[in-house]
Formats: C-alpha cells, structure tokens, sequence
C-alpha cells in the first residue's frame, strides 16, 4: 500500500473509531431522564462545543433473511459512495465481546431527518427489505481524535 493511502485510511478509521466510542459509551436511561427540549445549557464556558449535527442509521438483518454474495457487494459499494460523497462519517459492524455481529451502525450527514431517511432507504440492504433500520439524530459535541503518521515509513497508529 502506498503511503499516501496509509495516511488517507488512518485517518478514515479514526473517524470511525471516534464515532462508534462515542456511540457505545451512550447511556440510555440519562437520556431518558432529560426534558424533551434536552440538557439545559451549560453556559459560556461551553461555548465552543462543536455541535455537529449527525444521523445514526442501526441496521439489522430481518430474520429469516439470507445474504448473497452480490447484495453485500452493492452494500458496500453504496458505503464507498457515500464515503466518496462526503456523506458517510463513519460505518462498520457492531458485535458482542465473542465477536458476534449483533447490528451495523452507519453514521451519516444529512441536511434532516428526510434526507437522512432517502439515505438509510437507498442502501440495497434496505431496498431488497433484507435488513431493516432505526434512525436518531446525534449531535457531536466533545471528543479527541490523535493519529500518529510517520511519514518516512508511511506507518500510523491511533492513540
């Protein structure tokens, strides 16, 4: 691989990384003790919170449904599409401690939640009714990305 394209895919999976933490270390049940409206504003020193609004697409397979080797390659040829676009910020699988696929998670940028929903309904998983998905909206507000490259061995790593 040249290096050009070792620092274009560390920084691509760190983009994944940061967003699936981020996603995992959500905690339902102080989500649903917030007023409908949300947190109360935490004042000035917050300010500078990056407030980037993001759609969170969870797919599942619906049972019974069998996957062909065609239908994953139109996924994930849709995915890179989306990447290429500017529209995905991150995808990948989700699965148990034994590495059990349990969901896929696919972050996107979307104007709305009817953009976001043409997007999620465009996947050829959707489409063919082999998966089915739930769409939130997310707000990044916080978090660190720390990649480090060298550039004399085209070598990276993630902190």
């Amino acid at each position: 691989m040249r290096t050009g394209n070792r620092i274009l895919t560390a920084l691509a999976l760190s983009a994944c990384l940061v967003g699936g933490l981020a996603l995992l270390g959500s905690n339902e049940s102080w989500s649903q003790s917030l007023p409908a409206a949300g947190p109360p504003d935490p004042g000035p020193e917050f300010a500078k919170l990056l407030r980037k609004p993001l759609w969170v697409i969870q797919t599942r397979l619906v049972a019974g449904a069998n996957l062909d080797a065609e239908l994953i390659r139109a996924h994930l040829k849709h995915q890179r599409d989306l990447e290429k676009r500017g529209i995905m910020f991150g995808a990948g699988p989700v699965t148990d401690e034994n590495g059990q696929f349990l969901y896929g998670l696919i972050i996107i940028r979307a104007a709305d939640r009817e953009a976001a929903m043409r997007i999620a309904d465009s996947d050829p998983m959707h489409a063919s009714k082999k998966r089915t998905y739930t769409l939130q909206k997310w707000t990044l507000n916080e978090g660190r990305m720390s990649v480090s490259v060298d550039f004399s061995d085209g070598t990276y790593k993630f902190d």
